[in-house]
């Protein structure tokens, strides 16, 4: 890794205790150079020394650094959902889905909106339960309050199902992972990382699934390692999968 780059997460990581290492040279040295330019640093020791007395930029620097691009039902595969999970998940007594690296929420509450939609169209009660995660403060507590752009939402009218829904901020390179989980999505997080820390994580997520829970990745990102023999294939198109029974 590049020295200057490698001294920037080192600072990074003592200020803030996140270990961003394991990410993607390339992604990181582009968003880092971005903030060089923002902050008029000439040079990466100038930038160290920006973030050893700066706070304000240790948490701009974090936030774009793990920024993602999200929507509402944003590539979006509801068929699926609706033939392949949902019914098996609505057949339980109560559902826990987690939402990893939620971001600013909206794929979290695109997920309640769905099964919430799929409950009434079938006129059942099944409780459950959302719970969005992402490494950015800032991020989880905007998704908390639940307020976007008309334009944004468009016609959508998430009030209905806010109060199954629950945000909290989490580190999936190391903190601990939520247990008994029916379905993990976790789209468009793990191509930021390298392979070792994909397989990682990958790993997290199966022993937080319940067996024969689902995991729902990005189109972009597969199995890796040991966790190719942990899961099956549930939806090739869409990158569903279904933790092995043991």
């Amino acid at each position: 890794m590049n020295p200057g780059l490698s001294n920037v997460l080192e600072k990074l990581f003592k200020k803030t205790g996140y270990d961003l290492t394991g990410y993607r040279e390339s992604t990181l040295e582009r968003r880092v150079v971005r903030r060089l330019h923002a902050t008029h640093s000439t040079d990466y020791p100038t930038y160290v020394q920006i973030l050893e007395n700066s706070p304000e930029e240790c948490h701009f620097l974090l936030r774009d650094l793990t920024i993602r691009v999200t929507d509402f039902f944003r590539d979006w595969s509801e068929e699926s959902l609706c033939e392949k999970i949902w019914p098996s998940l609505a057949k339980q007594n109560s559902v826990k889905i987690w939402s990893a690296g939620c971001a600013t929420g909206e794929e979290t509450y695109s997920l309640a909106l769905s099964f919430d939609r799929y409950l009434k169209q079938n006129s059942l009660g099944t409780p459950y339960e959302i719970l969005g995660t992402d490494i950015d403060e800032a991020s989880i507590q905007f998704a908390k309050k639940g307020e976007y752009p008309k334009e944004k939402l468009k016609d959508l009218d998430i009030s209905d199902v806010k109060n199954s829904v629950q945000f909290k901020k989490l580190d999936l390179v190391g903190e601990t992972f939520p247990k008994d989980i029916d379905l993990v999505v976790c789209r468009n997080v793990l191509i930021y990382f390298f392979k070792e820390l994909q397989e990682k994580v990958l790993l997290k997520f199966y022993d937080s699934l319940k067996p024969g829970g689902f995991l729902w990745l990005g189109k972009a990102e597969s199995l890796w390692g040991d966790s190719k023999k942990l899961f099956e294939v549930v939806d090739k198109q869409t990158n569903l999968l279904k933790k092995e029974w043991k």
